[in-house]
């Protein structure tokens, strides 16, 4: 197997098992994986809480979007904050119950994240980061290029 092929396969190793860990979570929470990615999304960037951020960085349809954030609201998980520089624009804002959500789920994306750089020192950790940190620029040089296609 060629490293083109190796990198392409982890990838979708790596997202089919978060994506596991979500399912499992929605299951648990009575939400869907949607709505735990976006908990979880929020959790990690609160500085990036527009809906647009998310819609860009999660890859979520705006409507669709919409629907799993009202719902979210609806549950008491999220909150809709005017911004004070901008009254048109809405930020999200995790409540307290959402926040003790998310960071579940993000205990159970470190303890992935453990598994997987199991065996690895030190600086091949840091060199493995490195290394991705240039294919995710770059990932993201081509989505902008392709528009996702």
């Amino acid at each position: 197997m060629g490293q083109r092929d190796v990198i392409l396969d982890f990838a979708l190793n790596a997202f089919q098992l978060r994506r596991g860990i979500n399912e499992r979570a929605a299951k648990r929470f009575g939400l869907s994986s949607v709505e735990i990615d976006i908990l979880s999304y929020l959790c990690l960037y609160p500085d990036y809480a527009t809906a647009a951020d998310i819609v860009r960085e999660r890859n979520i349809k705006k409507n669709t979007l919409s629907d799993h954030v009202e719902n979210l609201v609806q549950r008491g998980l999220l909150e809709r904050v005017d911004r004070q520089d901008d009254r048109r624009k809405v930020t999200l804002k995790l409540t307290e119950e959402g926040e003790k959500i998310a960071a579940k789920c993000l205990k159970e994306h470190d303890a992935l994240k453990r598994e997987l750089l199991a065996g690895l020192d030190g600086a091949e950790i840091d060199h493995i980061y490195l290394c991705l940190d240039k294919i995710y620029e770059n990932s993201q040089r081509l989505l902008e290029h392709t528009g996702g296609q």
